[in-house]
């Protein structure tokens, strides 16, 4: 099921914000990691060596109705072009809230949002790329999430 792009700007929705989540796995320093939601497009996390899954403890449960993954400009190496989103509450249960591709990514590398079908309030997500176009580890220049 491919999910519909939403055309959403951060001035049509307000970024939950991240000063507080931790990424959790894979663990690496928070100096690497945090590149990937520091809101900057061009500072590109590339996560370790055959590593596809990004998950983040957001401290509290918050809810959101939509994600953006913005991907690597520079080259297609870890850009993720299929996608599994996941929240949890404990870290142990998971559920998927989205999954689908990122149509035609790999020529136009832009900011892709994805609206949910349903609001989801958890205090745990995770990003899986289960399909990159190049590379065994995904590559993440900036991921939201939003009300």
């Amino acid at each position: 099921m491919e999910p519909q792009l939403a055309s959403l700007t951060d001035e049509e929705t307000k970024p939950l914000p991240t000063t507080t989540w931790q990424v959790v796995t894979p663990s690496i320093s928070e100096l690497e990691w945090r590149k990937a939601i520091d809101d900057h497009d061009f500072s590109v996390w590339t996560m370790p060596d055959g590593q596809t899954t990004l998950t983040i403890d957001m401290r509290q449960p918050q809810t959101f109705s939509s994600f953006s993954y913005m991907p690597p400009r520079k080259n297609k190496k870890g850009l993720i072009l299929a996608y599994q989103l996941q929240v949890s509450d404990d870290a142990v249960e998971w559920r998927t809230v989205s999954e689908g591709e990122f149509s035609n990514i790999e020529n136009n590398p832009s900011r892709q949002t994805v609206p949910l079908t349903a609001p989801a309030t958890a205090r745990y997500v995770r990003l899986i790329a289960t399909r990159l176009c190049q590379g065994t580890s995904a590559a993440i220049a900036d991921f939201k999430l939003m009300e």
